[in-house]
């Protein structure tokens, strides 16, 4: 009788791990840009005392942060719960101002060859969300074709 307690996980995975660790395990590339892209907000904010700053802190950390809210919202789109338009509508909204925030800027050659790191980021964060949408549109097609 000991070694079927033992052996039965109540949390219902074998590693023992419970269910938050295992979304972070699936996710943890985006919770860590939700976090810097936070830490980077706050700290573009703090900057804002010094006239000299550019903002680009701000900035950046904004398009971190939108860029791992769409990104998450498009893996959840694979599931059935996650679909609705209402999301969809939401991804296109934000990836609309991931380009608005990078590339709606005056001086935009000037800021590009000054400070390339909010347009490295916004086109990662794009890059990152076209996969994702992109993946989820063929795996929904082909479980859709299994059936």
């Amino acid at each position: 009788m000991p070694e079927i307690v033992g052996s039965i996980n109540p949390r219902g995975n074998s590693d023992g791990c419970g269910r938050w660790q295992m979304k972070i395990r699936e996710e943890w590339g985006s919770l860590a840009s939700l976090i810097i892209g936070g830490l980077a907000f706050v700290g573009g904010v703090a900057q804002l005392t010094d006239h000299h700053t550019k903002g680009s802190g701000i900035i950046a950390g904004a398009l971190m942060v939108v860029g791992a809210l769409i990104y998450r919202s498009a893996k959840k789109r694979r599931s059935l719960e996650g679909r609705s338009i209402v999301r969809i509508i939401s991804e296109i909204i934000g990836a609309l101002i991931i380009l608005e925030l990078a590339f709606g800027q005056n001086n935009l050659k000037e800021r590009i060859a000054n400070d390339p790191v909010v347009f490295v980021i916004a086109i990662w964060a794009l890059i990152a969300y076209g996969y994702a949408a992109f993946r989820s549109l063929s795996s929904s097609d082909n479980q859709g074709a299994s059936r």
